[in-house]
């Protein structure tokens, strides 16, 4: 799959750098909180990113700012995957927030995109099966993912453009 539209759920300290890092390798990326406030608190720390970035990575004016223009936001699920090609969760690690996500992700995600979610190890028993010898996790109704080979393939392009 050629990713290029990515939704980050979740702007907290984690959420903000791997969104703000994916917006700066070129994607065009949506940060998906719950409320507004979230987002706005998401915003002003990835406004700060851009001075590390300068002075970390010798970036330039152009290529922050073009990172942070390649960010929307949106506090309504539905509208933040409706055409993600690909989505990172960075939501809270508690353990019924989690589940209520995947499901709620599961309901609104676009099948058509073939669009797959990897779940925490520590999700993954009490929300999807795995069959074991094949490595392969059934995630009910959102994902049938071969975690040995696909996951490797679809990391490396992600991330190497």
């Amino acid at each position: 799959m050629d990713y290029r539209k990515i939704t980050v759920a979740g702007s907290g300290v984690l959420g903000s750098q791997i969104a703000y890092q994916t917006a700066f390798k070129g994607f065009e990326v949506t940060v998906y909180d719950i409320n507004d406030e979230a987002l706005e608190k998401a915003k002003n720390r990835m406004a700060k990113l851009k001075a590390n970035y300068k002075t970390d990575l010798g970036a330039t004016d152009a290529e922050v700012n073009g990172a942070f223009d390649r960010l929307t936001f949106n506090s309504d699920l539905a509208q933040a995957v409706a055409d993600a090609d690909l989505v990172i969760e960075a939501i809270p690690e508690v353990v019924d927030i989690k589940i209520a996500f995947y499901k709620e992700l599961g309901e609104l995600a676009p099948r058509q995109n073939g669009l797959c979610y990897e779940l925490l190890n520590s999700l993954a028993e009490p929300v999807c099966r795995s069959d074991g010898a094949s490595g392969k996790v059934s995630c009910p109704p959102f994902c049938e993912y071969d975690l040995d080979q696909q996951h490797s393939r679809n990391h490396e392009a992600f991330w190497n453009g």
